[in-house]
């Protein structure tokens, strides 16, 4: 927020419409407002959505892991946190990565043991260390003088050991977009797909179970996944607390994709 303010003319906090609501999540404006959760696309004039930043769903991934509702079924929650992330000195504000993500920001509720050591499942609140470097990313916008208009592109080129995929808006090349045929490797569907293929191969019958049966939305709400939902439900409550469930959208099945 600290740079989006230093890069206006007037820092002055955008006027909050009347349609948002006390406790809503707001874009990026506001800058009254520290240290709450904001959704994106940040732009001031895009529609409200209830997708989180990606400042907020690190600091959530500080408690959860980085494991998904489905990769926790077969990954141990405790082996997969951050360890660290790297900031481009230029853009690193201490202040701010403190009150984001650190125990003496936000997150200071959950610093405190007595408030998680109820947590099962090898859960736990790990805050990541926030290092610097002094290397520019030859293609950052940083890279080009003020005159030049850049943008990110919406084509993705991603390769994994098992394969490689060209995406256009998280669709596959040459499909049309939100097409089954369409969902990428990494996309839910795919995962889950996957996720049951492993776990009847491991003969993991419980997980089979879970897995084999019902929409997406079920699958996260089955008893395997309780601790996961318990911690989320801690994290809400103690620090991110205007944090509003996104729902909608998981009530998908595996038969689609036949």
């Amino acid at each position: 927020m600290e740079l989006i303010m230093a890069a206006q003319d007037d820092a002055t906090p955008w006027t909050k419409p009347a349609q948002v609501s006390d406790g809503a999540m707001t874009g990026r404006g506001y800058f009254s407002e520290l240290g709450v959760v904001r959704r994106k696309p940040a732009r001031g004039d895009a529609p409200e959505t209830l997708s989180k930043s990606c400042t907020d769903k690190l600091a959530m991934k500080q408690c959860t892991s980085t494991l998904s509702s489905i990769s926790s079924l077969l990954v141990h929650p405790g082996n997969a946190y951050i360890q660290g992330i790297v900031l481009p000195e230029s853009q690193h504000v201490p202040a701010a990565t403190v009150r984001a993500f650190g125990a003496k920001g936000r997150m200071a509720a959950l610093s405190d043991r007595v408030r998680v050591e109820a947590w099962q499942g090898g859960y736990a609140y790990r805050p990541f260390e926030v290092l610097e470097t002094s290397k520019e990313f030859m293609f950052s916008r940083r890279a080009f003088s003020d005159s030049i208009k850049t943008k990110g592109s919406n084509i993705t080129a991603m390769w994994t050991p098992h394969g490689q995929e060209v995406l256009i808006a998280g669709t596959i090349q040459g499909n049309k977009q939100f097409s089954i045929r369409g969902s990428s490797m990494i996309s839910k569907l795919c995962l889950w797909k996957a996720a049951l293929s492993l776990s009847q191969s491991l003969q993991l019958d419980k997980v089979e179970a879970v897995l084999s049966s019902g929409t997406h939305a079920s699958v996260k709400r089955s008893s395997l996944l309780q601790d996961r939902r318990h911690v989320k439900n801690s994290v809400k409550e103690l620090a991110l607390q205007n944090w509003i469930r996104n729902d909608g959208g998981d009530e998908f099945e595996l038969e689609e994709d036949s």
